[in-house]
């Protein structure tokens, strides 16, 4: 099969052939014979000369003995992979700007198989960021639960304390302190433990879950001491049958 060609109509005239005509192509020590398909006029965007021939890239490679063209190749930064969109964002705004190049450039980003990976991933992270402060207030709510009812089934301690004759504001300090050292010290260990299985995890995330705990096991031993202790000894000890 003779491979067919489109010179500028210009160089068409000169040659004196017309469409159907067979012509002798060369470059270098190659030629092919090749029949005119048409001719075009004006010029092709990018190219000065205004003398360029149209043919296939199969007869170009045979004319010219390979075809040569620039190609850059790069590797993203694994670290960076959740960035992939502002890098495309920004190459593309390169790639269409009118000044990048005489010729127009196409850059292929090989990221279909890794944006199939994440896209869930993704998913579930922000799933977890709307659920992440839900949780927190939970823990915080529950652990003042406890430590309000923890304080509030010590009335009878409460109760023997200021019969002795200590008074309400040492009886509460008494009774608070006595449920948040250890449940200071339970989260101290928690932590130190779970920095060592898991040492990936960011110390300041831990700390403020820990924080948040912790603030929620204040807040009920305080309302939990002031409600045991807001009432008369003698009806603390009160038995009811």
């Amino acid at each position: 099969t003779v491979p067919p060609l489109i010179p500028p109509r210009v160089m068409m005239e000169a040659v004196a052939v017309g469409p159907g005509g067979i012509v002798v192509v060369t470059g270098g020590s190659a030629a092919a014979t090749m029949t005119v398909a048409g001719a075009y006029e004006g010029s092709i965007t990018g190219l000065w000369s205004g003398s360029e021939i149209l043919m296939p890239v199969s007869a170009l490679a045979w004319v010219e003995r390979g075809i040569y063209y620039s190609r850059a190749e790069y590797e993203v930064d694994r670290a960076k992979n959740r960035e992939l969109g502002t890098l495309r964002t920004y190459t593309d705004e390169i790639f269409s700007d009118g000044e990048a190049g005489l010729l127009s450039l196409t850059w292929i980003l090989w990221d279909e198989e890794l944006r199939e990976a994440i896209e869930p991933l993704d998913s579930s992270l922000e799933l977890m960021r709307l659920l992440y402060p839900i949780i927190q207030a939970l823990s915080a709510l529950t652990a003042a639960m406890l430590a309000a009812l923890l304080l509030i089934q010590r009335a009878r301690t409460a109760a023997l304390l200021r019969v002795f004759g200590l008074k309400r504001a040492w009886t509460r300090l008494m009774l608070g302190s006595e449920l948040l050292i250890p449940a200071l010290m339970g989260q101290a260990a928690a932590l130190m433990a779970t920095a060592a299985v898991f040492p990936s995890l960011g110390a300041g995330n831990m700390l403020y879950g820990a924080a948040v705990y912790f603030a929620g096991c204040i807040v009920g031993a305080l309302a939990g001491a002031v409600a045991v202790t807001a009432r008369r000894p003698l009806e603390l000890l009160q038995v009811k049958e």
